[in-house]
């Protein structure tokens, strides 16, 4: 295939995006379609066959499924079994189009390694089709189960009345009627034999009185003019024809068979070759754990083959827990994750790949979130070989005799990263801006252990693991003229990390805040991280969470730096992060202003305090002698999972059987999940349907969650199959979650069946894949919306 025609390709779905984008403007046609080839063809070759790849297999089969509905039409008149079993197999044909439709869609969704690289836009114009497919897929499946219904009433009426659907329907339910009357619902069956052998029985004794005859037909609910056929027919019953037999009541509906793959996805579980789970990382609020997925060779291929799936609960205060995204309630942290992931330059953030509700019936647990995982460790084990010797209480010191310090360069590109970061929470894009549709994210809890280190895909210090802002559990979501009230963010003590947070988060005794927290507060944070690798630690005591006003603000700052880190570090770099931590919001940088001190202090030329290591290549020298030593990846790329380093904590696993070719992918083994056998992660659902309310059975649903007492119970083990951990004590009681279920969606009882909760959400309750569509939101609390904008 030529260039031209795969660049074609992509070039049309990225204008159906923008023609469907209802904030687009009314000018820029061409602007955007020059746009969207130059990012397409500034790809590389490989990524460009595959983005390609995607589109056309989406593209045919949004085609063949147009041709699939024009050939279903109406069932021909009159309806006979021959018309309607065409009916139901053009039907058929229909619903596996649109599966078909559903599974490309889903695999330009999976995909997003490709699709960031051209355009966030057509990753929101997929998601809308994606929920269009889910709430097109089930309108021909209810067809087909009214098609069913009259093949089987027509198939029964041939063989005794011959008459139409209408009127079988109508004495089906007729009949149906006088059975609730009598409370019996197989009366009907039996009045008819009964009646039979009481015809029999009044030729063989000469009848019955005709008194006998109306007590009888009054107690079983007949009609008295079936009372005369039975005197007449007692008379002379050779003159009279066989009595007509009662219909059948109507079958129950027609449910597809239940998968086991559907009972996984009903109780959010990984498909097969996910080895897992390993505990990474717990506290009283949430647990982490990480999966890896193996191909039928037993190898980690590819770096989307390893998630971390968060258990949590919401940590905000009750005003600030959930925003509407698109018409659909979701919690802050997966709203913020989400908007962050569409946009250009989000490398810098932790990717969020699915979610999923808890059901209320879980204690202590809100929402489970399924993230990209990043094997280089996070900054407060970072720092380790350079602090050893540093306690959290302890005053500034030295680093060990050996004199080691961090590189100031690799300062430079944690500063850059996270800066960049603050942009995109406080701005979004362009296209957001100009629609009045982005709210700032406050992220609230930015310290070393939540920026991640992970493979540098970005085209900024490539020798350097790339610094990942991660864990959103605190974060806020601010409008420009946001309704709710400074006092609501403290009805839990605030946001983040005591010790270790802006002024503006803490809980000021005999005070009133003016404000809600905004982008300076993570100019704030950011300046803290930077702090702490300065100093090896991640409190300071001198930031006193509950002291009063009165106090002074000198007390509210963290201690400047010593002479050895004035000595090691440039007056620039610590200069720009004392900046940074400003006690009054309003003295500190924004992070445009610091974006640009950066780039000043880091371009080329005899001041540049990086060394010329922004823009080098990866292989350059100079990363060695600038270097650091981040945790080895310890679940590697291209080694057997046998082979990793913490394989053995992962319990026995096998990898997924391999098939001979593409048409026997969901054919593999009898045993296993027969849609969730490839190899590859393009068709990895990822725990189910976005936003879908998990199920669980009772015994399910308690391991899970906590006693009031936050005491693990004994009999809390987890079942072998289940691939989930008991969780932690969340540090406060969480309110009644059936309040906070997703707008639109259904809410199951620990009874029940996994099943009919899956069939139910996906009849019933589509949702779109990983998340939503739209970039318009307001921030609510609980069910009670308050537009913010």
């Amino acid at each position: 295939m030529s260039a031209t025609a795969q660049s074609e390709a992509w070039v049309d779905l990225a204008m159906e995006a923008w023609e469907t984008n209802p904030n687009r403007k009314i000018r820029g046609r061409k602007r955007v379609e020059s746009a969207a080839r130059a990012k397409f063809e500034g790809l590389a070759a490989d990524r460009r066959h595959n983005v390609y790849t995607l589109v056309s297999s989406w593209s045919a089969a949004r085609d063949a499924l147009d041709v699939a509905y024009k050939a279903v039409g109406d069932p021909e008149i009159p309806q006979n079994a021959e018309n309607l079993t065409a009916h139901i197999t053009r039907l058929e044909e229909a619903i596996t189009t649109s599966q078909a439709v559903r599974d490309a869609l889903t695999a330009l969704l999976v995909r997003r390694d490709v699709i960031p690289d051209t355009d966030g836009r057509v990753v929101q114009h997929v998601e809308r089709l994606f929920q269009q497919a889910k709430d097109d897929y089930d309108e021909p499946i209810e067809s087909r189960v009214q098609a069913q219904q009259d093949l089987e009433v027509v198939q029964n009426s041939a063989e005794g009345r011959g008459e139409s659907i209408i009127d079988a329907r109508s004495n089906s339910q007729s009949e149906q009627q006088i059975a609730a009357q009598t409370g019996k619902k197989a009366q009907l069956r039996q009045n008819e034999s009964g009646r039979a052998n009481n015809d029999t029985e009044g030729e063989q004794n000469g009848g019955r009185s005709g008194a006998e005859h109306e007590n009888q037909a009054q107690s079983t609910g007949a009609q008295p003019a079936d009372n005369n056929v039975d005197r007449s027919r007692a008379g002379n019953s050779e003159d009279q024809p066989p009595p007509i037999p009662a219909m059948p009541p109507p079958p129950p509906p027609l449910l597809s068979p239940v998968s086991p793959g559907s009972v996984r996805r009903a109780k959010g579980l990984l498909g097969v070759g996910w080895a897992g789970p390993k505990l990474i990382s717990g506290t009283n609020q949430s647990k982490c754990e990480i999966y890896v997925k193996q191909n039928s060779h037993g190898t980690i291929v590819d770096l989307s083959l390893r998630i971390v799936v968060k258990d949590t609960a919401a940590g905000q205060a009750d005003a600030f827990k959930y925003a509407d995204v698109g018409g659909i309630q979701m919690p802050v942290e997966v709203a913020a994750m989400h908007m962050l992931k569409q946009l250009i330059g989000s490398e810098c953030i932790v990717q969020m790949r699915n979610w999923r509700m808890y059901p209320s019936t879980v204690p202590h647990l809100d929402y489970r979130i399924y993230m990209e995982y990043c094997g280089r460790g996070d900054l407060f084990d970072f720092k380790r070989p350079y602090y050893q010797f540093v306690s959290q209480d302890a005053e500034c010191q030295l680093p060990p005799e050996n004199g080691i310090w961090i590189p100031e360069p690799f300062l430079w590109a944690v500063f850059h990263t996270l800066v960049a970061g603050g942009l995109l929470m406080e701005r979004g894009d362009g296209d957001y801006l100009e629609a009045g549709a982005w709210h700032t994210i406050v992220h609230g809890d930015l310290k070393l252990a939540n920026v991640f280190l992970a493979e540098n895909t970005s085209n900024f210090y490539r020798g350097y693991p790339q610094p990942k802002i991660a864990d959103f559990g605190e974060s806020l979501m601010i409008a420009s003229e946001d309704i709710r009230q400074p006092e609501q963010l403290f009805e839990n003590e605030g946001i983040g990390t005591y010790n270790a947070r802006a002024p503006e988060q803490t809980v000021r005794i005999g005070s009133s805040q003016e404000a809600l927290p905004r982008s300076s507060t993570n100019v704030w944070g950011i300046g803290f991280v930077l702090w702490s690798l300065v100093h090896g630690k991640e409190t300071d005591k001198l930031l006193h969470d509950f002291e009063a006003d009165g106090d002074g603000q000198a007390k509210k700052k963290p201690a400047t730096f010593n002479d050895g880190a004035r000595q090691q570090y440039s007056r620039q770099l610590l200069a720009a992060i004392e900046h940074c931590l400003a006690y009054d919001a309003a003295a500190r940088p924004s992070c445009a202003d610091l974006m640009h001190t950066i780039r000043r202090n880091t371009g080329h030329g005899r001041h540049d305090r990086a060394r010329g290591l922004r823009d080098a290549d990866s292989k350059d020298r100079r990363f060695v002698k600038y270097g650091v030593a981040p945790q080895s990846d310890k679940w590697p790329l291209h080694t057997p999972l046998v082979a990793a380093p913490e394989a053995g904590k992962l319990g026995r696993f096998d990898p997924p059987p391999r098939r001979r070719n593409r048409r026997d992918r969901r054919a593999v083994d009898s045993e296993t999940e027969s849609d969730d056998s490839g190899e590859d992660d393009d068709d990895d659902d990822l725990g189910g349907n976005a936003g879908d309310i998990l199920s669980f059975s009772t015994d399910e649903g308690s391991e899970r969650g906590l006693d009031e007492s936050g005491v693990t119970g004994q009999s809390r083990k987890r079942p072998a199959a289940d691939g989930i951990a008991p969780s932690t004590p969340t540090k406060r009681a969480m309110t009644d979650r059936q309040d906070r279920v997703p707008s639109g969606g259904t809410h199951f009882s620990p009874s029940t069946p996994p099943e009919t909760a899956q069939l139910h959400s996906q009849q019933h309750n589509p949702r779109g894949s990983s998340d939503l569509p739209s970039p318009t939101y307001s921030i609510t609390s609980s069910r009670r919306t308050s537009n913010a904008s």
